[in-house]
This record gives C-alpha cells, structure tokens and sequence, in this order.
C-alpha cells in the first residue's frame, strides 16, 4: 500500500454468510459517486503521509519515514485522530510499513512501541474508534504462511507473530493483508486460510484486505485484474472464514466504470 497515493478502499461486514454493512473511503477515480447508497458507510485509512507528511526536504529515503516519534509527530497525529473524531470515523486503519516485524527481538520490540506510541495517540483523541493496523497481525509473509504447519517455515512465522501478542491485546480489530500474488488460487486459499486461523487466536473481528488485482510485484500480471471466477472465489472463501471483508483498489485517475466485473461480482456478494 506505501506505493500507492489515491485509493478505492470498500470494507463489508458480515454475520455468518450474509453481509451486514459496506464501508468505504474512496477517491483516485474520476466521476466516482458522491453516495454509493443505503448501506455505505466509512472506513478511515490513515497512511503514512497522513501520519508522518511528506518527506522533508534534504531528508534521505533511509531516515524516513521516522522511526523513532517526537513532539511533532505527536501533535500531527493527535490532530489527525482529532480531526477522525470530529467526521464520526468510527473504524480507523492504521497503515506502518517501514518497520521490519520479522526482525530480531530488539528490531520487533522497537516497532512494537512504536505502534503502539501510535495507536495510543489516536486513542486518547477519539476513544470511540474500532482500530486496527493493515498487514501486521498477522505479518504479511506469504511463502511461510503456506507451509505445512509442522514445517520450520511455519514455526518461524509463528513464533514471530506470537511476539505480537501484546500489540494484538491494544488493537480492537485485525486487518491482516490477503493480496494476490499469483495466479494459484488453491495456493491463494492456504495462503488466506492461514492468516486467518493464525488471526483468530487473538479473539478479536478479522476483516482481510483483498484485491481484485494482482500485486504488482508479478512482473507478468501485477495490476492486472483476477478472473471473475477466481475473484469471485476470494470474496466467498473471507465470507465464510472472516468476519468482514476489506476490498482495495487504485482508480488511476481513470474514470469510475459501475458495470467494471469487479465491481459487479462485489455488488452480488454485498446483497
């Protein structure tokens, strides 16, 4: 998500097999609607440029974004979740990605205080809000986390997750991050699966970010759209699994399509 400036963030909430309530926080396509209709509501994203700014001038890329948060950062996030507060956003994701979780002890004790330092600013100015972090509980790794269970890889991934036992308690809700890097949709499914079942030990609502793209990190298919087929099957294995879906997408400036096959698979799935 750190590569990405404008978004199309689409989060449904569900009870067993049937949806609940879409919410959304949309910009990056052109001519989108203002009201998407009954049933809408937000979803806050506070990225890194919301959280931290632009990058100073003569500041270089190793030291920044910050690591370590002093009396400016604090005052620009308590402002920032004052100013949540104030438009009502009642869920809140937090999106850190320059952190290494997967680390050393002291590396992940590091970040871990320093989500927290986060989260607990946003917190105390505006108590009400439902937050969660994008992509950290569980740590987004997908090669361990299709391993066998009894597989060393597997144990690492684990263990390295259980280290964020503390971060997962402070948290409210689990946004943990289900891209799709391939065209494997079995392997996709272990993939979910286990970050799921691993999600579901810390006792809280897991609602997954999905994609109807390919990660553009596959240099032959990044961005390109998944089959109906088989982003039709993504929608229905979260909806079965997890508690709530969040659907992501980049407009590109282009213009908003209604009838676009994502978009019209989502609208089944949200009935």
């Amino acid at each position: 998500m750190r590569w990405l400036m404008l978004v199309l963030i689409l989060i449904a909430s569900f009870k067993a097999m049937a949806w609940q309530t879409t919410y959304e926080a949309i910009c990056g396509y052109k001519d989108m609607p203002a009201n998407m209709g009954a049933g809408w509501q937000k979803l806050k994203v506070l990225y890194g440029n919301d959280l931290w700014g632009e990058r100073p001038a003569g500041v270089g890329s190793k030291d920044w974004p910050p690591r370590v948060l002093g009396l400016k950062e604090e005052k620009r996030i308590r402002a920032l979740a004052k100013h949540c507060r104030e438009e009502g956003d009642s869920m809140i994701c937090i999106d850190i990605e320059h952190f290494n979780l997967s680390g050393t002890d002291i590396e992940a004790k590091d970040a871990i205080n320093f989500y927290e330092q986060v989260l607990g600013w946003i917190r105390e100015a505006n108590s009400d809000a439902k937050i969660g972090f994008f992509g950290t509980l569980p740590i987004c790794d997908y090669w361990r986390a299709i391993r066998e269970r009894n597989s060393r890889e597997y144990a690492s991934w684990f263990m390295e997750n259980k280290r964020l036992d503390a971060l997962a308690d402070a948290v409210d809700i689990f946004f943990p991050c289900l891209y799709t890097f391939y065209n494997r949709p079995v392997e996709w499914e272990q993939y979910a699966k286990a970050n799921i079942h691993l999600a579901k030990r810390w006792g809280k609502p897991i609602l997954p970010f999905v994609w109807p793209r390919y990660h553009q990190s596959n240099l032959l298919l990044g961005l390109k759209f998944l089959s109906q087929d088989y982003w039709a099957e993504e929608l229905r294995f979260v909806k079965s699994e997890a508690d709530g879906v969040v659907v992501w997408d980049y407009g590109s400036g282009k213009s908003w399509d209604p009838n676009a096959v994502w978009w019209q698979t989502m609208i089944v799935f949200n009935k």
